[in-house]
């Protein structure tokens, strides 16, 4: 998930890698060479992009107080409203330009509002720090933003027991960097769904899209559609729709900042890059469950868009942190996914420190030029079960900069140690795995490398073109027997 390069673009570099399963340096001997991910990046413990008093700050051109319950009409446009506890909100009109709520205080609902706003009013609502039972429901949020400000449709900032429900959330923005200098921290613009921090919450049946709003942007501009951060606990992300394009770093579903109990259950996510897409990312994430989601995905290299990179896609990513402070996704369980994928580079599931994981009965299906089904990256003590695994690739030789923990191989599943921490004890078994490779001679189904004491059994492996084998494995005290060849 992170990037580096030589000293012109050691910036961009490091601007594209911190949450992100990016990548390190690929020799043409991908199979024996192991890169190191360097995950060190920081996360701010505030976000001042997000903090209460700068946004009401931002919108000081009109700041009207809401304390009783209302039914907003065309007198309510291009005004700010500061939200007060236990009121309704509703609408009386088609549409509601350039407004925006600030909730400052418990037991908030809006319901039934059709929103569009301009860069005048680039956050729609945002529910202030420590508020208690918001709900939002039933409301179609649209923001075209052609400014390089901060866009986002909902940000729940460290509430409880909220619900963002059956809501159309539509963001048109301008590709931003990450990161910035000097210190690097995390600093997202753009977000339809934001969660940042809180407990007990529900983001449920709604419809995300995010999209450029103009032909401008930096290279390594990203946007999320939902996004779950900061000591999140007791989140539900189910029954959505994600759609995203346009970004060159766009992410569908992203969780970070040592979350806990999340479950990301029965989306569907489709995205659309010239440079880098990943589905659904857990880093610094636990006992949480990625269940039933289906993604789908194309990423190939466009002329002059970060030029010297592949295009990668990730379906589903779980990594760890090491700043500010270490905190590792352990714990996690993926089940009964579906996920179709087609880039330059591809990786259908991506572990990278992610121990004690459970990969059981996901369908992958991946395809593009250097492709693998599962990765596996310093990630112990994993079930990988009752998979099927569909890899079609058409191997040729990558740029010399690219760079991935797991170095970009077109296989069914491979896993690598770099010897600081280890690979080991993991389960590979039941599992279907099919590898197709019209520019390779040498095809394995399975890779072990530097790994020790893994089991490998009862798996059902083939490979369609080329010289296959069924596993290479180069560790210690592993069980590669029995597996069956397919037909």
């Amino acid at each position: 998930m992170d990037l580096k390069y030589k000293l012109m673009i050691f910036s961009l570099v490091l601007v594209l890698c911190m949450s992100v399963t990016v990548a390190a340096e690929v020799t043409e001997d991908t199979t024996n060479d192991i890169s190191i991910e360097n995950n060190n990046y920081e996360i701010a413990t505030s976000y001042d992009n997000i903090n209460d008093d700068k946004n009401i700050e931002e919108n000081t051109r009109s700041v009207n107080p809401i304390t009783t319950d209302v039914v907003i009409d065309s007198s309510y446009d291009n005004q700010v409203f500061d939200v007060s506890s236990n009121v309704r909100i509703t609408s009386g009109v088609a549409q509601s330009n350039n407004i925006a709520f600030n909730l400052n205080g418990d037991n908030i609902t809006i319901d039934g509002l059709n929103i569009v706003n301009d860069e005048t009013q680039p956050i729609a609502i945002n529910a202030l720090s420590n508020s208690n039972h918001i709900t939002i429901i039933n409301t179609n949020i649209t923001v075209v933003n052609t400014e390089e400000t901060e866009t986002m449709g909902i940000i729940l900032n460290n509430t409880q027991n909220s619900l963002v429900e059956n809501c159309n959330v539509n963001i048109s923005a301008v590709p931003q960097d990450l990161y910035t200098p000097p210190d690097w921290a995390y600093a997202l613009k753009t977000s339809g769904i934001l969660t940042d921090g809180g407990n007990n919450i529900t983001i449920n049946a709604n419809t995300v899209n995010i999209c450029n709003s103009t032909n401008n942007g930096t290279s390594s501009g990203t946007g999320e559609a939902i996004t779950v951060r900061n000591n999140a606990n007791n989140v539900n992300v189910i029954n959505n729709i994600v759609t995203g394009e346009g970004f060159p770093y766009v992410y569908g579903i992203n969780t970070y900042g040592v979350s806990n109990l999340v479950i990301i259950e029965n989306n569907t996510v489709n995205l659309t890059s010239g440079n880098y897409i990943c589905g659904i990312q857990l880093t610094s994430t636990s006992n949480s469950i990625l269940r039933r989601n289906t993604i789908t995905g194309t990423c190939f290299a466009e002329s002059g868009q970060c030029t010297g990179y592949e295009a990668f896609a990730y379906g589903i990513v779980l990594s760890s942190s090491y700043k500010p402070t270490a905190s590792e996704s352990t714990n996690n369980l993926i089940e009964f996914n579906d996920i179709d994928l087609s880039a330059n580079v591809t990786y259908g599931i991506e572990l990278n420190i992610a121990d004690s994981t459970q990969v059981f009965n996901n369908t992958v299906d991946v395809d593009g030029e250097v492709v693998m089904a599962l990765g596996m990256y310093n990630s112990s003590y994993c079930q990988i079960k009752d998979n099927n695994f569909t890899v079609t690739g058409a191997t040729r030789e990558l740029h010399p900069w690219t760079y991935e923990a797991i170095p970009p191989e077109t296989t069914g599943i491979k896993i690598v140690s770099d010897g600081n921490k280890t690979s080991d004890y993991n389960i590979i078994t039941g599992n279907r795995v099919i590898v197709n490779d019209s520019n390779n001679t040498n095809i394995y189904d399975i890779i072990l490398l530097n790994t020790n004491n893994t089991i490998v059994t009862y798996n059902y492996l083939k490979y369609v073109i080329g010289s296959g084998f069924r596993i290479l494995d180069n560790g210690y005290n592993s069980v590669l027997s029995p597996n069956y060849w397919l037909l």
